[in-house]
C-alpha cells in the first residue's frame, strides 16, 4: 500500500513509540507499506521535526531520520497541482504529494483534510494497522 504521512504522523511516531504513527515506521521499514515523498514533503518535514522541543532527538538525530526517510521513500514529481484544495493552504503539497503518487493520505487531522476527501483517500494512522492486520489474517 503507498501511503503519504502527513507531518503530524511523523511527529507523533517520533514523541511515542507505543501509537499507532511508530508502528506504522515498523511496516515502512518491512516493506509492506510504501512511503511516498515530494521535495516539497520532505522540506515541511525537515521544517517542523527540526524545530526546538518538537520532537525528543536532537538536531543530528532528526537529520539521520530524515536522511533515512529520503532513502526509503519512493519520490513523487508533482505534475498535476490541486492548490487551493484543504482547509490550510499549507495541506495542499500532503493532498498533492497524495494525489500525484496515487497514494493513501495518512493523517490524524481528517478534519483539516475534508475538502480533500473527494481528491485523495485520507485515513488515521489506526485504519491504515487494522486493513494490514485483516491483510495478514
Amino acid at each position: 500500500m503507498k501511503i503519504v504521512l502527513d507531518t503530524c504522523v511523523m511527529v507523533s511516531g517520533l514523541r511515542s513509540s507505543n501509537g499507532a504513527s511508530f508502528k506504522l515506521f515498523g511496516h515502512l521499514l518491512d516493506g509492506s507499506l510504501s512511503l511516498q515523498v515530494s521535495n516539497a514533503l520532505m522540506l515541511e518535514y525537515e521544517e517542523v521535526l527540526c524545530r526546538p522541543g518538537m520532537v525528543p532527538l536532537s538536531f543530528a538525530e532528526v537529520v539521520d531520520f530524515l536522511d533515512s526517510v529520503a532513502a526509503l521513500a519512493n519520490w513523487v514529481e508533482i505534475r498535476y497541482r490541486l492548490r487551493p484544495l484543504a482547509d490550510d493552504p499549507g495541506d495542499d503539497l500532503v493532498v498533492e504529494c497524495a494525489y500525484n503518487a496515487d497514494a493513501v493520505l495518512v493523517t490524524y487531522n481528517l478534519r483539516d483534510f475534508r475538502s480533500a476527501d473527494s481528491t485523495v483517500v485520507v485515513v488515521p494512522p489506526g485504519a491504515v494497522l487494522r486493513y494490514l492486520e485483516r491483510k495478514n489474517e
